[in-house]
């Protein structure tokens, strides 16, 4: 048995197009009570947020922190969603929802090295004309697990995610990624970008499916690896699914480490070997994200120093 009670936000401005509010929700197991805080963002129709919508905004403690965070963008609606996560209760997992023509930027920063382990589940469902750009930046702890199930259910809709994880020492992470094209002319590219040093190891699976009904669909997957130690390891497994021919796909991975002609043709107008080498794998990562996640890329590769 399964009841919700619902509260306002904790006190926090909250724009007339913009509702969150949290549902506590009570699940029976044998007996035993087991609460599950969610997060509901509810963006109206025809709505644009000039402002970013900040998720850190609505929680004030680390025991208030949502286990889920459900996003609902309305018909026309326009939003910026920033989540970036620095405390010591773990990301809560995502769903996504958005309707006819809907558009949606989420930008997310995890950060773990507080925690060992965490699974984290990322469900986007995108209906006809709709338009979603993620972009996720993870790094630390040693057990991690990302799933991303990108549902592309309605005609020309477009989700574009990229994900930078960056693991050091014996840091690990498993990142499962799908994308799932059910109606005519959609498009999604994922595109995993990270760095695995030390005793790092990476696991990267992705999936493309494509079913009869999607017709001059296009998907994109791609995942590249930078391995700086030779203890360092990732492993990549793309699928691809086509059920229809009149599609165009690109799936692919690539692992390898910095180039050293490269770090040569640096130390020969005066950087050092270290710095040489952390440039390339500063400007390999950064190509995706925004001067703030430059930023962050930046303080985690010179840490030790």
């Amino acid at each position: 048995m399964t009841t919700a009670q619902t509260q306002n936000t904790i006190g926090k401005p909250v724009k007339s197009s913009v509702h969150v509010c949290f549902a506590q929700e009570n699940l029976s197991v044998n007996g035993e009570s087991i609460y599950k805080n969610t997060m509901h963002v509810t963006i109206a129709d025809n709505s644009t947020c000039t402002q970013p919508i900040h998720i850190a905004d609505y929680i004030d403690t680390d025991q208030n922190a949502p286990s889920h965070i459900r996003v609902t963008v309305g018909q026309n609606a326009h939003a910026h969603i920033i989540d970036y996560q620095k405390s010591c209760y773990p990301p809560p997992s995502w769903s996504v929802d958005l309707s006819d023509h809907a558009n949606i930027t989420f930008k997310q920063h995890h950060t773990w090295k507080h925690l060992q382990t965490g699974v984290v589940t990322i469900q986007i469902n995108a209906h006809a004309q709709s338009n979603c750009q993620y972009h996720l930046l993870t790094h630390g702890g040693t057990d991690i697990r990302y799933t991303m199930n990108v549902d592309l259910q309605g005609t020309g809709a477009n989700v574009t995610v990229q994900i930078v994880p960056i693991l050091k020492q014996s840091e690990s992470a498993t990142i499962q990624t799908e994308q799932h094209h059910r109606a005519s002319h959609t498009t999604s590219s994922i595109l995993v970008r990270g760095l695995v040093s030390d005793k790092g190891q990476m696991n990267c699976t992705g999936l493309v499916h494509l079913a009869p009904t999607a017709t001059h669909a296009n998907a994109v997957q791609k995942s590249a690896f930078l391995l700086d130690g030779d203890q360092a390891r990732a492993y990549t497994r793309p699928v691809l699914e086509a059920l229809t021919c009149q599609v165009h796909c690109v799936h692919g991975s690539a692992i390898g480490q910095t180039d050293k002609e490269q770090i040569l043709y640096m130390t020969m107008r005066g950087l050092s070997d270290k710095k040489a080498e952390r440039m390339l794998m500063q400007g390999f990562l950064t190509s995706a994200l925004d001067d703030y996640g430059r930023n962050v890329v930046y303080q985690i590769l010179n840490a030790d120093e």
